[in-house]
C-alpha cells in the first residue's frame, strides 16, 4: 500500500512496552527504550533476559487454551531495545508508522517472504507490581450473574418474536380453514383436508425450497415483491412465513378433529334455539 511500511504489519497500541514475536525456530522480544530507562531494565543482562523469559511463559501458559505453550519447546530467544533488528534472516521493525500515523510492528525479509518472521505477535505496556491490583476471584453466584450478563440475547428474542407471531398466525388460519372445511361437501372437504395438510409430510427442507422457489428472485412472485420495495427472502418476515407454513398443518388438523367430535344433533338443537 502507498505511503505504508513494506512487510508484513501488526497494528499495536502507542503505550505498548513489550512485543513478543514467537517464530518456528526463535522467539523475538522487544523491549522499548523507555521501559528500559524507567524500570532499570539491560537487554543483554542473562539475569533480566530469564526474568523476562520466565514472566512471558508464564503470561503464554495462562492464556495458550490449550495450544502449544512457550515454555515447551526450547529456542533461542533474541531480546532488544532496538527499533530495528535482524534475526534469521528477518528485519523487525518494532516502532514503524504508517501514513495514517498509526503504529506498527513491521516484519519483512529480501525474499520478500514474511511467513517465517512470527507465528503470531502479542504486545503489552509493562507496569510496577506495586501499581497493579489483583481482582479478586468471582464465587459461584457472581460468575454466573456476570455470564448470564454477557450472554448476547438478541437472537433469544428473534426467536420469541418469530415463534410468537407465527403461533398466532397459525391459530387465526388454523381455526378459520377447520371450521370453513367442516362446511364444505365431503368431496371438496377431502381435497381442501389434503392441500392444507400437505405441509405435515413433507420435509422441512422440502418445504422451504419451495418457499425459495415461490419467493425468490427468480419467480413471478419474487419480482412483483421486489418491484414494489418488499424483499421477502432471508428476512424476518420469511421466518415467520416458514414458521406459519409448518405449523399451521398441526393447529388445522387438531382443530379440525375437535369440530368433527362435535355431535351435530347439538348443533341441529342450537340453531332450533336461535343459535347461529
Amino acid at each position: 500500500m502507498e505511503s505504508q511500511p513494506e512487510g508484513y504489519r501488526f497494528p499495536v497500541d502507542e503505550d505498548v512496552d513489550l512485543v513478543v514475536a514467537p517464530a518456528a525456530d526463535r522467539v523475538m522480544v522487544w523491549i522499548s527504550p523507555k521501559a528500559v530507562e524507567k524500570y532499570g531494565l539491560d537487554p543483554q543482562d542473562n539475569e533480566c533476559v530469564s526474568g523476562l523469559k520466565a514472566l512471558v511463559c508464564e503470561l503464554d501458559s495462562a492464556n495458550c487454551m490449550g495450544g502449544a505453550q512457550l515454555g515447551d519447546v526450547d529456542l533461542p530467544w533474541y531480546v532488544t531495545e532496538e527499533t530495528t533488528f535482524d534475526a534469521g534472516g528477518y528485519t523487525y521493525g518494532f516502532d514503524e508508522r504508517g501514513a495514517d500515523g498509526d503504529r506498527y510492528v513491521v516484519i519483512a525479509s529480501a525474499s520478500g517472504d514474511a511467513k517465517g518472521g512470527a507465528r503470531w505477535l502479542d504486545s503489552a505496556q509493562m507496569a510496577e507490581a506495586s501499581s497493579v491490583v489483583l481482582r479478586d476471584e468471582q464465587g459461584p453466584l457472581t460468575s454466573l450473574a456476570s455470564f448470564l450478563g454477557d450472554i448476547d440475547y438478541r437472537p433469544f428474542w428473534v426467536s420469541i418474536k418469530t415463534s410468537g407471531l407465527a403461533l398466532l398466525i397459525s391459530f387465526a388460519l388454523g381455526l378459520f380453514a377447520a371450521w370453513k372445511t367442516m362446511g364444505t361437501s365431503s368431496r371438496i372437504k377431502g381435497l381442501l383436508d389434503s392441500v392444507f395438510t400437505i405441509p405435515m409430510v413433507l420435509p422441512p427442507t422440502v418445504c422451504g425450497f419451495l418457499l425459495l422457489m415461490l419467493f425468490g428472485r427468480s419467480t413471478g412472485v419474487g419480482q412483483w415483491l421486489i418491484a414494489h420495495g418488499i424483499s421477502i427472502v432471508f428476512t424476518w418476515p420469511a421466518a415467520v412465513i416458514s414458521a406459519v407454513v409448518v405449523s399451521f398443518p398441526l393447529v388445522y388438523r387438531t382443530a379440525l378433529g375437535a369440530f368433527e367430535s362435535l355431535d351435530t344433533q347439538m348443533l341441529d338443537a342450537a340453531r332450533t334455539l336461535g343459535w347461529s
